[in-house]
């Protein structure tokens, strides 16, 4: 029994050793894509609504050790909604670009499978039009920007296809988000009608919902050297 246990933390500190010597002071690129539609048509309310959406983000990390890395990434996403009745119709779209520092920390059950949460701070800026229309009025667009401070922490799986390269699959598991909009609404008749200046602070877990968190998981791949 001795010897079974003795063997056992042997055999636990040369895989430790072995993954410390694979990945302390390495580097990782990598980048992450992820998209989201939603399509409803017919129905009691509306024609047709949807929303269509996609992200990309590329990421750079150093290894300070074997379980934790550090790093920047940018993003740029855009989106896209409508929504239709008999009646009215509205549709919008939005884009916005990031940047954010995250550490990473890993958890690994194998040489190649890993368990990892990413713990961030970001800024985001998005440029947005929206349309309305209804029967018999005039057609509405709101247009702005809006500033975003944030933290937040993702959490995600790896997998590592050799020594080089890895496979990841990530969600963001919960943010605080502190929001500055500017947007101006108009007509055909009228340039300026009305001006919006907000500022929210919200938080939100799992997306909202465990539903919102698993429609918007991002795979990315990783280069590692």
């Amino acid at each position: 029994m001795k010897k079974l246990v003795s063997l056992s933390v042997l055999l636990a500190i040369l895989v430790n050793y072995t993954q410390a010597q694979d990945f302390k002071g390495r580097k990782s690129l990598g980048l992450s894509l992820g998209t989201h539609k939603l399509e409803n048509n017919g129905g009691l309310d509306s024609l047709a609504n949807g929303r269509n959406s996609w992200t990309i983000a590329p990421n750079i990390a150093y290894f300070v050790n074997n379980q934790w890395k550090v790093g920047v990434s940018a993003s740029f996403s855009y989106t896209y909604y409508h929504y239709k009745t008999l009646r009215y119709q509205n549709i919008g779209d939005n884009t916005v670009w990031g940047l954010e520092a995250f550490a990473t920390h890993h958890h690994w059950f194998t040489s190649q499978w890993a368990f990892f949460t990413q713990p961030g701070i970001g800024y985001n800026q998005r440029h947005f039009e929206y349309t309305s229309h209804a029967i018999g009025h005039p057609t509405y667009t709101e247009k702005g920007a809006s500033q975003s401070f944030y933290v937040n922490t993702e959490v995600g799986l790896l997998f590592m296809i050799g020594k080089k390269l890895g496979i990841d699959m990530s969600t963001t598991l919960f943010k605080l988000n502190y929001l500055i909009l500017d947007a101006n609404i108009s007509n055909q008749h009228a340039p300026v009608l009305a001006s919006r200046n907000q500022t929210n602070f919200s938080s939100a877990l799992l997306g909202g919902s465990l539903l919102s968190s698993l429609q918007h998981l991002q795979l990315g791949l990783k280069f590692f050297w």
